[in-house]
């Protein structure tokens, strides 16, 4: 059963190594449009779904500006896996959207597939091509207007080990994924936020990141 749709909006990234983070957070905190956190850190998990071929994935590498990812999610602890969402990410170049889906509480993997085939109705059928968990900090400014997020610990690994933990995942990124997120019409403002920040905005993709790291 579908939710909601969330209207679109910017999601600007920056991808950052280990020794930029610590730049990035100490102006982050002085930022003169006040920064400061929304709430508690939370470990984020997903599952993300894709077709035999891999088009998600694809259509991400060769930059179509169209596209649409299927994840599950949820926070905390693998037990919490029954409580998470569905999602179906919709991107148009660099504005994205979502629509929310209640599962009703799938207790496996299996189960879950069932159901994300159930409802998304593609072409073709949908499997579980990647899982992954990362830790996430919420900041916003002083307007609450932009939203900024701050991932790290990023880790991954395939579906077919869900219950293992994610500390004993496959792949673990020491990058941290900064990402500023605000609607359409403030587009204009974005610059007077971004210009405190020595970094480039970057497309970057932690589904597509995952699946070349496992692969290759």
């Amino acid at each position: 059963m579908q939710n909601s749709d969330r209207p679109y909006r910017y999601e600007l990234k920056y991808c950052l190594s280990p020794r930029d983070i610590e730049k990035f957070l100490s102006i982050l905190y002085c930022h003169p449009s006040g920064f400061s956190n929304q709430f508690p850190d939370r470990v984020i998990n997903n599952i993300y779904y894709d077709d035999i071929s891999f088009n998600s994935c694809h259509e991400n590498l060769f930059g179509i500006s169209d596209r649409v990812m299927i994840r599950y999610r949820w926070y905390g602890d693998i037990k919490h896996f029954s409580e998470g969402v569905l999602e179906k990410k919709i991107k148009t170049n660099a504005l994205g959207s979502k629509a929310y889906f209640n599962l009703g509480g799938p207790q496996d993997l299996n189960s879950l597939t069932e159901q994300v085939n159930g409802l998304m109705r593609q072409s073709g059928k949908l499997f579980p091509s990647l899982q992954n968990a990362y830790t996430r900090s919420y900041f916003v400014d002083q307007s609450g207007v932009f939203r900024l997020t701050v991932d790290r610990d990023l880790s991954y690994n395939f579906p077919s080990r869900l219950l293992h933990n994610m500390q004993e995942a496959s792949y673990h990124d020491e990058r941290c994924i900064i990402e500023i997120k605000f609607d359409v019409e403030h587009f204009e403002k974005f610059n007077s936020i971004s210009s405190a920040f020595p970094f480039r905005v970057v497309k970057h993709s932690k589904y597509v990141s995952g699946l070349l790291a496992l692969v290759y």
